[in-house]
């Protein structure tokens, strides 16, 4: 991989809970890092939840976004923001050499805001 092939910017992001003066925990995910990726868009699906095809619609896409390996430290827990969509992590893979590490990713569903 080319670094010029990194030509797309993404955020990834951590769920943070922290605690105000009066002891309430608010909880929200936060940038923790922009930086510039490559974004290969893989198959999507679509599949009806329920019994039937009464039942709601849900579609995913996947993609594959490749990054430089040196610039921060996350995990599955963290997630990924590009183009105003939100993307879970679903595995991390080093590749050449550890240089580049490549993320598969899931489409969040909307209604799932957490």
């Amino acid at each position: 991989m080319l670094t010029g092939q990194l030509n797309k910017q993404i955020t990834i992001q951590q769920f943070d809970v922290t605690e105000l003066e009066s002891g309430q925990e608010t909880k929200e995910w936060t940038d923790l890092i922009t930086l510039f990726a490559n974004v290969d868009y893989k198959r999507g699906s679509e599949r009806y939840e329920g019994k039937s095809t009464s039942g709601q619609l849900v579609a995913t896409q996947k993609m594959v976004v490749t990054i430089y390996n040196r610039v921060a430290t996350f995990n599955e827990q963290n997630r990924i923001k590009f183009e105003d969509n939100l993307y879970d992590i679903v595995s991390i893979t080093p590749i050449d050499n550890d240089f580049y590490l490549e993320i598969e990713v899931k489409k969040r569903d909307n209604n799932n805001i957490q």
